[in-house]
């Protein structure tokens, strides 16, 4: 454990720094554990009271939700508005400025949480699941982490840097407990560039997974699930980037996929391996699309 940084050394982001860069460092928290199981139900409700509710009720409606909220509901949002139908871009727009507003209502609270933090005394890991049980949703914790692990960053400080990524990396850790194992892996390899590492990553897994339950099984629904997340958000014919983020996407977990069927054949046998290749059908349909 690193030496934590001195009471005072969170930086509270201003009104206009926490609307530029809020958001935005809440939807990067994306693919780091953090909420990563999408609540689209949640945001397509609030977009439908967006579009017959008055301010007030919508932004009631928002705060009371906040806590539903996924890192990729917020990035989600901002592809919705950049390739969207016009007719739905108005309600967007009114749902995105309440969550900002949530948003920074709860950082200036998380900023005062993580000072606090920093003074408290024993164990450090005891007191990061204290500081995130105060929370009814971790994201502006993790966006105040982030900006202020940027900042410092920029400054040089290295120290800083190394404390803030300890602190950000634990309470990562205690949030991907409440998540799906396969979820938590599939976030995990998707990152990593090179074949090796995620075929160590994915053998580490199956090592330690419980006997109980259908292991490949239960991964290879989490790689169709991702899937069917990409083609939700790139798949339309006015998607960012010309289709090029949703090929980019589907690239990346095929290699994901295989490296998996290779472990999965690996550690459970030729038999095992066949019954995961046939259930990832609707990634390779996908595929054939690009």
């Amino acid at each position: 454990q690193p030496p934590l940084p001195a009471r005072g050394a969170f930086a509270a982001a201003g009104p206009r720094q926490q609307r530029r860069a809020g958001l935005r460092a809440a939807g990067a928290a994306a693919g780091t554990g953090v909420g990563t199981v999408s609540s689209s139900s949640v945001v397509d409700e609030l977009l439908r009271i967006a579009s017959s509710a008055d301010p007030a009720e919508l932004s009631a409606r928002v705060d009371a939700d906040f806590p539903k909220l996924t890192p990729e509901d917020l990035n989600n949002l901002q592809t919705r508005f950049a390739s969207g139908e016009e007719s739905e871009k108005e309600a967007i727009k009114a749902v995105t400025t309440c969550i900002q507003g949530s948003m920074d209502s709860r950082m200036e609270k998380a900023t005062k949480d993580l000072d606090a933090l920093l003074q408290s005394s024993g164990n450090i890991e005891d007191n990061i699941r204290e500081c995130l049980a105060k929370q009814d949703s971790p994201l502006p914790l993790m966006a105040v982490l982030q900006l202020n692990i940027a900042k410092a960053s920029e400054g040089g400080n290295d120290k800083m840097v190394q404390a803030l990524t300890f602190v950000f990396k634990t309470m990562n850790a205690e949030l991907e407990k409440d998540l799906p194992a396969p979820k938590v892996l599939l976030t995990r390899v998707l990152a990593m560039e090179d074949s090796s590492s995620r075929r160590q990553a994915l053998r580490s897994y199956f090592k330690g997974a419980p006997a109980e339950g259908d292991i490949a099984s239960d991964l290879a629904g989490a790689i169709v699930q991702l899937v069917a997340d990409v083609e939700a958000q790139y798949g339309g014919a006015d998607a960012e980037g010309g289709g090029e983020r949703r090929q980019a996407s589907l690239e990346l977990v095929r290699r994901v996929a295989l490296d998996a069927g290779v472990v999965v054949g690996e550690a459970q046998g030729e038999a095992k391996q066949t019954k995961f290749t046939e259930q990832l059908v609707p990634l390779f349909e996908a595929l054939s699309r690009v």
